[in-house]
């Protein structure tokens, strides 16, 4: 199944990435934000409502984020912190591809 946003971002990087190896590094790390951007909202999306308020907690600081890195300090926490424990059962396969160790040269 193709995802249109990510082709857009694809097709955005070979057309401006063309110009220069500068440009190319700059929209390389823009499609970057955009793949840390999206699968944190994807992961945060999946996370089900609790007492503790726990998606809460995350939707309100990425909302108040200021770089790239707090979106990527809050995909670590939905995926390894207490608010996995309320992820969908969909979604908790994706927690383990995430999760899983890989050892050298695999």
């Amino acid at each position: 199944m193709r995802f249109v946003p990510m082709d857009l971002m694809m097709t955005r990087v070979r057309k401006f990435g063309a110009d220069s190896d500068t440009v190319l590094f700059h929209e390389l790390l823009y499609a970057d934000e955009f793949i840390v951007k999206m699968t944190t909202a994807a992961v945060v999306s999946a996370i089900q409502d609790d007492r503790e308020h726990h998606r809460f907690g995350l939707l309100h600081g990425l909302v108040r984020a200021g770089g790239v890195g707090i979106w990527a300090n809050k995909l670590d926490e939905a995926l390894t912190g207490p608010a996995s424990q309320h992820l969908t059962d969909i979604a908790k396969e994706d927690r383990r591809v995430f999760n899983v160790q890989v050892g050298k040269g695999g």
